[in-house]
């Protein structure tokens, strides 16, 4: 089980011994309909996303998006990530919010991703820094840019 450290900056993930190599490194995450902020009235789905940097477009599970009551806003075309074959399919606007509050919204495919709730591909990932760091057995997700000498 994965051990999570949430810092105002980011999460940093760390994975029991080859954890990370046999599942992805998965980020715990929150998900709602389109939602500026999270409030005690807000229904949501909680759940690991895997990181999957060969996918465009992210997607969520069609369970979760059933749950969550999300109705479709339009196509989405997307790749699975192994081929360059595109399909298109129904897209959902969704809100993903991370333990430390940060939050984007996605349009994006729901598909069968059970036992996670998403897959987060190119762009969320846009959005943030991640670093995987496979010796150590631990992920990173920064949300907040770095300052950098200049």
């Amino acid at each position: 089980m994965a051990n999570i450290i949430n810092r105002d900056d980011g999460i940093i993930i760390s994975f029991s011994a080859g954890e990370m190599l046999a599942s992805g490194p998965q980020v715990p995450v929150v998900l709602t309909a389109p939602a500026r902020a999270l409030t005690a009235e807000t229904k949501r789905a909680k759940g690991l996303a895997m990181v999957n940097t060969a996918l465009p477009v992210s997607a969520i599970d069609a369970e979760i998006a059933v749950s969550l009551g999300l109705k479709p806003v339009g196509q989405v075309e997307f790749t699975n990530g192994l081929d360059s074959k595109k399909q298109v399919a129904a897209g959902y606007k969704v809100s993903v919010f991370l333990n430390n509050g940060h939050h984007v919204q996605l349009v994006v495919p729901a598909l069968s991703l059970a036992p996670v709730t998403m897959v987060l591909g190119r762009d969320f990932l846009s959005d943030i820094r991640f670093e995987y760091d496979g010796p150590q057995d631990r992920a990173r997700v920064l949300t907040k840019a770095e300052k950098t000498a200049g």
